[in-house]
């Protein structure tokens, strides 16, 4: 029997076809926004396929004519590839990384480097879910390539909004896809308290620069309104050090590199990845950090094609990626028979690195 379910505003109906989860590689966790929308769609969509093949004809048999079939690499973009193996930590440190005493919960890898492994503290009671790695090659390597980033991302020019020369209190602006530096109110400096909104789409990279600090929740709950940008887009580069949620606790999207060291003040959730360079990382409070790798958006984005040989993908499949098959019905009911657009899929993000519909 069809079932309804509510998408963006729109009702989705299943097809009177057995609903079925097909996992032929790999595992569904091992994709957060693959795990998200099979949890979120549930029933309502059939054959939520891992891809265990590269051929473009790979069969599924109940593949039909007409149906619409979504696409989700398992990773893709820029965002990871801009901080390399970098990008797999939740904390990078170089003195120390500390959690937090009532227990941090962070998903990725923590890393040390070249300070030893006695220099990351209070795990447990603070969690990760990835590798520890302290004054070893693997760290050793990580650090390398954020230094490389830090470097790079310091050498563009600057562009965007206002030629990406904005206010150093990002706390009411709204800025397009760009590289920015402060260059007026507190020079060399950010503070964010209060909203700042991002108009960029899924595929838009953002770059703060500042000579000297990030400050955020001084004031005034600081805010990252997303629209459709991915957090693992947006990166902080910071001459110093920064320090998130001081007086206002707020989520915090994007990837810091912090020349000396980067901590928490309150609990609250991050959505990338904490660098730092020559400092420590610190966290406090029952804060959620997730690393830009494994969370607050990785660049996995969506695309549709529909099918037009019964039984064959219409895109080429590789191992782990995500195809889900979705019936030619109403799905936007402002638009009966057309998919919401990739953004409804990958835009909205949880606390958690997961899709909220």
């Amino acid at each position: 029997m069809a079932s309804n379910n509510q998408l963006n505003g729109g009702t989705t109906t299943s097809p009177n076809r057995t609903p079925g989860i097909k996992v032929l590689a790999g595992a569904l966790a091992n994709n957060r926004v693959a795990s998200s929308l099979v949890s979120a769609l549930g029933s309502n969509y059939v054959n939520m396929i891992i891809a265990s093949s590269t051929s473009s004809t790979t069969n599924f048999s109940s593949l039909q004519v007409g149906d619409y079939v979504v696409h989700i690499p398992l990773a893709s973009g820029p965002p990871t590839s801009l901080l390399g193996v970098a990008a797999t930590y939740a904390a990078l440190g170089y003195s120390a990384v500390t959690g937090s005493t009532v227990g941090s919960t962070l998903t990725g890898n923590i890393g040390i480097y070249p300070t030893a492994g006695t220099a990351i503290t209070n795990f447990p009671p603070s969690t990760y879910s990835g590798t520890e790695n302290a004054a070893n090659a693997a760290a050793q390597a990580a650090q390398a390539a954020a230094q490389a980033a830090y470097t790079t991302l310091q050498g563009l020019a600057n562009s965007g909004t206002n030629g990406g020369l904005i206010n150093s209190e990002l706390g009411g602006q709204s800025l397009a896809a760009g590289v920015y530096t402060a260059t007026s109110g507190t020079a060399g400096t950010f503070t964010l308290n209060g909203t700042l909104t991002l108009t960029g789409s899924a595929t838009d990279v953002y770059v703060f620069r500042t000579a000297s600090t990030l400050v955020t929740g001084g004031t005034a709950t600081p805010t990252i309104a997303l629209g459709s940008v991915l957090p693992s887009n947006i990166y902080w580069v910071v001459g110093s050090s920064a320090t998130l949620n001081t007086s206002h606790a707020g989520t915090f999207d994007g990837s810091i590199i912090a020349q000396a060291s980067v901590s928490t003040t309150l609990a609250s959730t991050i959505n990338g990845s904490l660098i730092a360079l020559t400092g420590a990382v610190t966290y406090t409070g029952t804060t959620t950090s997730i690393s830009a790798a494994s969370g607050g958006g990785s660049g996995a984005q969506a695309s549709f094609s529909t099918v037009v040989t019964t039984g064959t993908l219409p895109v080429a499949a590789v191992v782990g990626d995500l195809y889900i098959d979705l019936a030619p019905v109403n799905l936007d009911s402002n638009n009966p028979k057309v998919p919401p657009p990739p953004a409804q899929l990958t835009g909205r993000r949880t606390g958690n690195g997961g899709l909220d519909f």
